[in-house]
C-alpha cells in the first residue's frame, strides 16, 4: 500500500504475490494473468539480509522478461509455468530496472493501482 501521510492524496493498494529465495529465483505462472493489477515481488538473498534485493513486475512486465528469455516457446511454459533458480545475467539485466526501494515501491503501487501521488 501507499501511505496516506507520505506521498499520496488517497489510500492505494495492490495485490502482492511474493517470491522468495535463499539465494536468487524466478518464476511465472500463467494462473497469475486473470488478477487484475497483481504485482509480483521477487525478494531474493534472504539468507543474508543485508544483500537482499527485491523486484516487482506486473504479470505482463513477467510475461515480457519471459519473452525475452524465449522462455515463452518451451514445453513447461506450454503447461503454463516457467521457473529457474540460476538466473542468468541477462534476466539479471532484464530485471535491474524493476528493482525496488522505497521510492520504487510507492511508483509502482501508485502506478498499478493508478493513484497519482
Amino acid at each position: 500500500y501507499v501511505d496516506l501521510a507520505a506521498v499520496a492524496s488517497k489510500f492505494a493498494a495492490v495485490p502482492i504475490q511474493m517470491k522468495a529465495a535463499s539465494p536468487r529465483a524466478f518464476s511465472i505462472d500463467a494462473k497469475y494473468a486473470k488478477i487484475s493489477n497483481l504485482v509480483i515481488a521477487y525478494v531474493w538473498g534472504l539468507r543474508a539480509p543485508e544483500h537482499a534485493q527485491s523486484f516487482a513486475l506486473t504479470y505482463s512486465e513477467a510475461v515480457d522478461i519471459a519473452k525475452a528469455m524465449k522462455w515463452t516457446a518451451t514445453a513447461s511454459w506450454a503447461k503454463g509455468s516457467y521457473s529457474t533458480s540460476a538466473p542468468r545475467k541477462k534476466l539479471c539485466e532484464l530485471l535491474a530496472p524493476f528493482k525496488m526501494s522505497p521510492d520504487a515501491w510507492c511508483k509502482k503501487v501508485s502506478c498499478v493501482s493508478q493513484v497519482a501521488l
